[in-house]
């Protein structure tokens, strides 16, 4: 996991509990087991990514199966990218932030059928 200076240790400690994991399942199945980085696509060392922290002025910490919409499957190297780049669309820190549908639909990015 790509980690953030400064997160508090009660954050880390949640990231452990049987709540995240579902949350992790959740969205890695609805991201089809792929980092959503367009041209990306990989399959391997998935990271589950907080776009943002906050909805509506409130914290989804501890509440993520509410906002799953927020919450993406990127790769270790995308990963480490959008938190390096203020701009990018999925960085927290951008006040222009978009959510996984929205970034979706900006890339055309629908979800590959595998085979049976």
């Amino acid at each position: 996991m790509f980690r953030i200076k400064g997160r508090k240790s009660k954050y880390l400690k949640s990231l452990s509990s049987e709540q995240w994991q579902q949350v992790k399942r959740n969205v890695r199945l609805r991201d089809n087991f792929s980092c959503i980085i367009h041209g990306c696509g990989k399959q391997s060392r998935l990271e589950t990514h907080h776009i943002t922290y906050m909805v509506y002025g409130f914290s989804i910490v501890g509440e993520e199966m509410n906002y799953l919409d927020w919450i993406a499957t990127l790769c270790e190297d995308c990963h480490r990218h959008v938190h390096r780049t203020g701009s990018h669309p999925l960085n927290h820190k951008n006040p222009y932030r978009v959510n996984v549908t929205k970034y979706k639909e900006l890339h055309q990015i629908t979800k590959i059928k595998t085979k049976p």
